[in-house]
């Protein structure tokens, strides 16, 4: 599964963030977007995760902390 937003007003030339969870564990990935089309891995990761991904077996739920200033110069 995965979640992603994007800060743009459109999918060319934008900084993405992608959320992923496989087997119960999760990642982050800061993505640049060239066009309409999947975007590729961000030479400069401009993320900061403040604590890792967690997974809660309890509510069956995944949590990520990510912070990145709105406009981060790419």
């Amino acid at each position: 599964m995965w979640f992603s937003i994007g800060f743009g007003e459109s999918m060319t030339n934008t900084d993405m963030i992608g959320w992923f969870v496989k087997d119960k564990a999760g990642s982050t990935v800061d993505y640049w977007s060239t066009s309409q089309s999947a975007p590729v891995e961000d030479t400069t990761s401009d993320l900061r995760e403040d604590r890792p991904a967690a997974y809660d077996a309890a509510t069956d739920k995944m949590t990520f902390v990510t912070r990145r200033l709105l406009d981060t110069g790419d």
